[in-house]
């Protein structure tokens, strides 16, 4: 099966984005399969990803103009065929990536062309695409386009996360150059603006979500941001697919940030991890107590009102605490417990993936009071370095953990279920009383630590929607 993967990530995190990884093991399974992106010039050049010309060069409408564009191509280490899409004017500029769909004046316009540039590659490449897989809201114009100009290409839409949609106003419509019954409550009108998004849930023949609790979430007002309505409007089509992990980026086996290397049949120099990472923070070393780690990549920081009421009596325990979030509400409070327990806690206000390698490799504990992140990949990440977590029982999560039960010796970590300061506090005393207890805490790490995360599973599930 000819299968063309459709994205506007710049692969700015980690260089190897959840298409590409996906795209590997489609390829293993002996579908063709190429890639498509902007080629956003300077971005790439700091991956060390050189694209060259492959001379192609054709013009598609935007508004009353058309616009030009150039086709570049490169080859990952497997053989999958990445094409890229150039036009300066829209992709080469200091910050040329915004998933947000609000922080370029021109997000509309360049994605409207780079949408209908997409389908003008698709048309040209031999053979014809059967599929065309688009990510997130940058591609999702391209079911519309599709549908309207009757073309012979099936779409799949996947979403990963609802948070950003591309939304624009009512006047950027000219952009798509669709006819204007487009347009309306049956299209890609919401609340009288244009949204990008909407347009690829109502006309795409599939649409993923990184796990079935995210499809059940996406259809409630609370996490539907929105579009909870279309989303039940079109649930036959939904579908949730765990994605997989990006093995050489997220192992501890096979991570350069750390020193020692540890396994499932032998975790014990995670205890050394820990050390050098309590040293490199500037925190005292601990005897007995675990190093907790609370990492939210979300702005918005939820959770943290059920943390900060407990912060002291948490610090009162043999404990070290690393958190890791971006939050200007909470950033007062968080400093204010740093200013008081140096040693002991630590707060990192802005990401940073090296370290944050470094953090989990250390980590005994992550704690997540949070039930924001639907996918589950920050939890994925951290059972990779062998960190045990501590959860509320919530979205993403349900898929990767089972409650610990001393009786039996099974579990994978630890769940507290009523969102209160108590509820989390019990869920981390009970982990740390685990945690005294040597051997079983061993037999957890070694559990969890042999999870496998990897793509083949989830490109299986994609290969039964094809």
């Amino acid at each position: 099966m000819k299968i063309l993967m459709v994205t506007g990530d710049p692969l700015i995190e980690t260089g190897r984005s959840a298409c590409i990884a996906l795209s590997s093991e489609l390829h293993k399974l002996g579908h063709k399969v190429s890639i498509v992106l902007p080629f956003y010039r300077s971005l790439l050049k700091d991956k060390k990803i050189y694209p060259k010309s492959t001379g192609v060069h054709f013009s598609v409408p935007v508004s009353a103009q058309y616009l030009s564009c150039e086709i570049f191509e490169a080859y990952t280490a497997d053989g999958i065929q990445i094409l890229f899409i150039g036009r300066d004017e829209f992709f080469e500029c200091p910050e040329p990536f915004d998933n947000k769909g609000s922080g370029h004046s021109n997000n509309s316009a360049r994605f409207a062309f780079y949408a209908r540039c997409v389908i003008q590659l698709a048309c040209r490449i031999s053979p014809l695409p059967e599929i065309i897989q688009c990510y997130d809201w940058q591609a999702a114009l391209i079911p519309a386009m599709i549908k309207d100009a009757n073309l012979p290409f099936k779409t799949v839409l996947c979403i990963s996360s609802l948070e950003h949609q591309g939304n624009f106003w009512s006047r950027d419509f000219a952009f798509t150059n669709l006819p204007k019954h487009y347009f309306s409550a049956a299209g890609l009108e919401f609340y009288g603006s244009l949204n990008f998004l909407k347009g690829g849930i109502l006309f795409s023949d599939a649409i993923v979500f990184p796990s079935k609790r995210y499809v059940m979430e996406s259809q409630r007002p609370e996490h539907g941001c929105g579009l909870d309505a279309v989303l039940r409007e079109h649930s036959g089509k939904v579908h949730g697919i765990c994605n997989g992990m990006e093995e050489p980026v997220w192992n501890h086996e096979c991570d350069q940030s750390k020193t020692r290397l540890y396994n499932a049949s032998d975790p014990k120099d995670k205890s050394i991890c820990a050390a050098e990472l309590l040293s490199l923070l500037r925190l005292e070393p601990s005897s007995k107590g675990p190093l907790i780690a609370v990492i939210n990549q979300s702005f918005t920081s939820e959770g943290f009102d059920i943390l900060l009421p407990v912060l002291d009596r948490l610090l009162a325990e043999d404990v070290r605490v690393v958190v890791s979030a971006r939050s200007s509400r909470y950033d007062a409070a968080l400093g204010l417990a740093v200013h008081r327990y140096p040693s002991k806690f630590v707060y990192l206000s802005e990401y940073n993936d090296s370290l944050m390698h470094r953090v989990l490799t250390g980590a005994d504990i992550f704690l997540s009071p949070s039930d924001l992140e639907l996918d589950g990949i920050t939890i994925m990440k951290a059972l990779k370095y062998g960190a045990v977590p501590v959860i509320r029982a919530c979205s993403g999560f349900y898929q990767f953990i089972r409650d610990y039960h001393p009786a039996s010796e099974s579990g994978t970590g630890f769940v507290f279920y009523d969102k209160t300061p108590e509820a989390l506090l019990d869920g981390v005393r009970r982990a740390l009383e685990i945690f005294r207890e040597k051997g079983q805490w061993t037999q957890i790490v070694a559990r969890i630590l042999s999870k496998d995360f990897s793509w083949k599973s989830a490109a299986q599930s994609y290969e039964s929607i094809y």
